[in-house]
């Protein structure tokens, strides 16, 4: 093949990866994120091919020598060392099928990144990719009603992210455009741009848009050589900078606070329970920092440190206290890939900014498209301080860097061709290297991407007969779908397992023996996720929620009943030691105990709990349901009563314990509320443990 064969086969491939922001199979497992990113991965691995023989055919097009991509290696590098020295190879490496963000999956926008260098040569090239992108854009805020503000993308965030770029691309070629109705047109995709971005509703989001067009504006306006442009620019943004001053000073004055603006400008007060839940997880990375300083604890595994410090605080917030990622890039890098990651990262922002002032003072690049990218590039930064990437933010991001790449890069000369055109190798040595490769690709594609569709396809068909009742062949279903060797069986393991923790009572429907074949397996799937990391705390919560579900169910076999609550109680313990904070595990732990007759123990561990935080209301629930259960109504009837007053209206379990502490405080004039308060809880339904 020509040089322009491959060259348009690469280019083309590079347009067409944008279908994939597009992409939703429903009957995938987490469709919104699995369905783009293995599409992604096939073609990307596809290119891959193509690429490695064409720039060995014709060394002339190999990507020339660059500090930017050598940082983008550097923190690859990083990246996969971290793997290997991290407490969770499994998952910093391949990833869960949640985010899709492990080694294996991004090392694919490295060769994103590669090709675009390799093939978008021009800047009518450069052009065409910012023009598909915006199309994305467009498609993705037009999707918007069908699907809610998140779009395709199932995450607002995300969304969020994707139109920051949408928005500064559409701003450079609306400002280069020369035809009024091109401009027109691209006015209409900018306007489109922020009603998605604004449809989101993300602060973090917000705070990099607005820091990123501060940057443009003011980089824009001082370098112009036009004097009245800077008074007229200057005295716009200096304006634009004071009303945004004026309104968080008087945002809680009646006409701001009950607007639209006024939701959204709260979302930057210390009242942001987001914030506040991502400060404690930030206090609980910089508490592990100097255990793992130099290369982290591994890609991916920030659960590890967010578990291992966890603040019992976290719950004035929140009942959701699970974070697997830091929501700050310098925070997670830092955290995960240690020192070593982090300066590799910053090293990209580093050569990315000098390769920009390079471009301008030779003039490759005009002072707008200097400020338009400087811009961008620092309204990604300040969004990921609160926020984290995702597949689309990636491969934005790495298609920006290789815009930067071109600037610097080309020389405006007339291009070589007898030069460009010379070759290393023979047209038959050629095709012998795509056959090869190619053949190699494809088992690789086939093992690695089509598997794992099939696979999250096979782990949705088991979780749907699981729901509709149809157990006999759930444990059939699911085994033909993990059969196949791939290695993201962890979270479809865990979709499966998971749901019969939360619906365990289903199994009362069943025949002791299928119901024991279940049990064991879905324990069976939860050990082989321990595997990974034997520490990890929330795996070894749900080990020991599927050993009490078979202790539960085999309370009439001692043997049984023995090794189910024994294994159970150690795992809980397991999962205390790695996260000693959360307190709900407490509660885990003494159910536990009291199916064991434990009964001091129980007690004495949500007392434990009691003592971490006195303010939690579960902690007292639990307690008066226990001691309710052995009798000791006095001590029952007092920690109901925190129980109520510390906000647990419903999490009494027992209606004949909630009827008693009614009649115990009948008299007690100092708590007829929350007497009252109890007596809206006498029609519910009794919930059973």
């Amino acid at each position: 093949m020509n040089s322009k064969t491959y060259l348009d086969t690469l280019k083309y491939g590079i347009y067409g990866s944008f279908i994939c922001f597009l992409l939703v199979f429903s009957n995938l497992l987490f469709p919104f994120i699995t369905s783009k990113q293995l599409i992604f991965n096939i073609l990307m691995e596809v290119l891959l091919v193509v690429w490695v023989v064409f720039i060995v055919k014709f060394p002339a097009y190999r990507p020339k020598k660059s500090y930017l991509t050598y940082g983008i290696l550097a923190y690859f590098a990083a990246m996969l060392l971290s793997c290997f020295l991290g407490v969770d190879f499994n998952l910093s490496f391949w990833g869960n099928a949640e985010r899709s963000l492990g080694f294996f999956h991004l090392v694919h926008f490295l060769i994103f990144y590669l090709i675009a260098i390799t093939a978008l040569r021009t800047k009518k090239d450069w052009t065409t990719l910012i023009n598909v992108f915006l199309v994305t854009t467009i498609l993705l805020v037009l999707n918007t009603p069908g699907k809610g503000p998140a779009s395709t993308l199932g995450n607002t965030a995300y969304m969020a992210g994707i139109m920051i770029f949408g928005v500064f691309f559409a701003l450079w070629q609306l400002l280069q455009s020369k035809n009024i109705g091109w401009r027109l047109a691209y006015a209409a995709v900018l306007v489109l741009n922020f009603i998605g971005f604004w449809r989101a509703d993300i602060s973090g989001a917000q705070a990099g848009m607005f820091v990123g067009l501060v940057t443009f504006a003011a980089l824009y306006i001082f370098l112009s050589d036009n004097k009245r442009n800077k008074i007229i620019g200057g005295s716009i943004l200096g304006a634009g900078i004071l009303l945004i001053v004026l309104l968080f000073t008087f945002r809680s004055s009646a006409l701001i606070a009950n607007s639209p603006l006024g939701e959204k400008l709260d979302g930057f007060s210390m009242n942001n329970i987001t914030l506040n839940t991502r400060l404690l997880s930030w206090k609980s990375a910089a508490l592990d920092f100097p255990s793992h300083p130099l290369f982290g604890v591994g890609h991916g595994a920030y659960s590890t440190i967010f578990d291992k410090h966890f603040d019992p605080h976290f719950y004035d917030f929140t009942s959701e206290s699970y974070f697997d990622r830091a929501h700050n890039n310098i925070v997670e890098i830092a955290s995960t890939m240690g020192i070593v990651g982090l300066l590799a990262y910053l090293s990209i922002l580093v050569a990315a900014g000098y390769y920009l002032i390079l471009s301008l003072k030779q003039k490759k690049m005009s002072v707008m498209e200097f400020s338009l990218v400087s811009g961008l590039i620092v309204a990604y930064f300040v969004q990921n301080l609160a926020l984290f990437d995702s597949m689309v933010t990636f491969v934005s991001i790495f298609s920006t860097l290789g815009l930067v790449y071109y600037f610097y890069n080309h020389d405006g000369v007339a291009v070589d061709v007898v030069e460009m055109e010379k070759t290393e190798i023979s047209p038959e040595r050629e095709m012998a290297w795509l056959v090869v490769f190619g053949l190699v690709m494809m088992l690789f594609i086939y093992n690695l991407n089509i598997k794992g569709l099939m696979m999250y396809s096979g782990v949705i068909d088991a979780y749907s007969k699981f729901s509709s009742g149809d157990m006999a062949n759930v444990i059939l279903t699911h085994e033909a779908a993990i059969k196949n060797g791939t290695p993201y069986n962890r979270d479809s393991r865990s979709i499966l397992f998971g749901f019969i923790i939360n619906n365990y009572q289903g199994l009362s429907k069943l025949d002791k023996t299928s119901r024991n074949q279940i049990i064991d397996y879905a324990i069976s799937l939860a050990e082989a996720n321990s595997l990974y990391n034997p520490k990890d705390s929330l795996i070894n919560t749900q080990l020991a929620q599927l050993y009490s579900i078979g202790a539960r169910f085999n309370y009439d076999d001692a043997e049984k009943f023995s090794k189910y609550t024994s294994f159970a109680l150690e795992t809980i313990e397991a999962a205390i030691t790695a996260s000693p904070g959360r307190l709900p595990l407490y509660a885990n732990k003494a159910d536990i105990l009291l199916m064991r007759g434990q009964n001091d123990e129980a007690i004495a561990t949500m007392k434990t709990a009691i003592a971490m935080k006195e303010n939690f209301a579960p902690s007292y629930c639990q307690l008066a349901d226990i001691q309710f259960f052995l009798k000791n109504n006095s001590g029952a009837f007092d920690s109901a009563y925190k129980c109520e007053i510390y906000g647990g209206a419903g999490m009494l379990q027992s209606q004949d314990l909630i009827k008693a502490t009614i009649n115990h405080f009948a008299t007690d004039t100092s708590k007829q509320a929350i007497v009252s308060q109890l007596e809206s809880e006498v029609t519910k339904p009794v919930i059973t443990k």
